[in-house]
């Protein structure tokens, strides 16, 4: 069971650990392509690291990434759902549209004239070597190719250690990550969105991001939240690393579903991650981190409760605290509340 532990894939539900390979690899020199435009108002490009490592997923098949990006070239705002598909030409001029797994979770962000929107998209391939890249996207009645790439793809070879691989490389991407400052103060607990500007880590053809935060002067248990999407596929995986050398990092978690909307928080069949870590597992004033990989794209963001508090608590307190009572609900609606001791309750709102 510690191995399972240590490996940390503390998924979505319920406290349910699941162990994972993590591979890492040297940084590698990205292609690009130019920027093609089909449409009247969009144009696109995408890029990928020359040398392409990817991913093996056990039953033959492998997974790619590559960074597609969308311009508006137009002179009024578009929304841009971020969702394409890669294809691959290899040397007898074949062309193998890349298989991927429809999450659901497609953000589509408001892309100002002159603006660009990114993101990192999955394709599932089967063989290795040489061969050309390009990626599509379409909505509605627009469509966007890219010119090819040429790149070569690698699968990831297996490693003796790859919890501590995985590890040391994160920790020396440290000053890259977001930086958060953990609430101390039960009563002032709260939720934040965490936008990740940096690039993601490319670990043996995983995509990895993070925020850190450093431990206060005076000893206290860290207790977190997690806030994230759940329709098919969307799993997001996670663990907490020391910025030097091992410790021991969480064991378990509890979840639940949110049964109201949240504005700024979450909506309504959210899940909602709860864990703590005692504080004889943590050093103060150290900087910590805490990791995130989704095996069917980047994670651009993360909405988090973080807190250490001195005073001893359940997680549960936090809720109380955290996710307000929202009376102003159509209705009547049954929502599960905490109280300070951290008890269930249930309460109807009327309309």
């Amino acid at each position: 069971m510690r191995n399972l532990i240590a490996h940390c894939l503390i998924a979505c539900l319920g406290g349910v650990l699941f162990g994972a390979q993590c591979l890492a690899g040297p940084a590698a020199s990205y292609r690009m392509s130019e920027w093609s435009k089909i449409t009247s108002n969009l144009s696109m490009r995408v890029s990928c690291p020359s040398n392409c490592i990817a991913s093996p997923r056990g039953d033959g098949d492998f997974d790619i990434y590559a960074k597609c990006e969308v311009r508006n070239t137009g002179k009024e705002a578009i929304a841009v759902r971020q969702r394409a598909r890669l294809y691959l030409v290899d040397d007898t001029g074949q062309t193998t549209k890349c298989q991927h797994y429809a999450t659901g979770v497609y953000p589509s962000p408001l892309v100002r004239a002159g603006e660009v929107t990114s993101w990192w998209e999955n394709g599932v391939f089967q063989r290795e070597g040489a061969v050309k890249l390009y990626a599509c996207w379409e909505e509605k009645n627009e469509m966007l190719q890219t010119s090819a790439i040429p790149i070569t793809i690698r699968q990831a070879k297996l490693r003796d250690d790859l919890e501590g691989f995985r590890r040391s490389v994160l920790q020396k991407h440290v000053q890259e990550f977001a930086r958060l400052v953990p609430n101390t103060n039960l009563a002032a607990a709260s939720f934040t969105k965490v936008v990740f500007t940096n690039e993601p880590i490319a670990i043996d053809g995983l995509l990895y991001n993070a925020f850190s935060f450093v431990m206060p002067d005076e000893a206290g248990d860290l207790i977190w939240s997690l806030v994230y999407e759940t329709p098919a596929n969307n799993e997001i995986f996670w663990y907490i690393i020391p910025e030097q050398g091992t410790r021991q990092g969480f064991e378990s978690g509890n979840s639940e579903t949110l049964q109201i909307d949240y504005p700024g928080i979450g909506r309504k069949g959210d899940k909602l991650l709860l864990q703590k870590l005692e504080r004889a597992n943590l050093t103060p004033n150290q900087r910590y981190l805490i990791w995130f990989q989704c095996p069917y794209r980047d994670v651009p963001a993360v909405t988090v409760s973080l807190n250490v508090l001195s005073e001893r608590t359940t997680c549960h307190a936090i809720l109380a605290h955290a996710l307000p009572a929202d009376p102003m609900q159509s209705g009547p609606r049954k929502v599960i509340q905490y109280d300070e001791s951290g008890s269930r309750r249930v309460i109807q709102y009327d309309k």
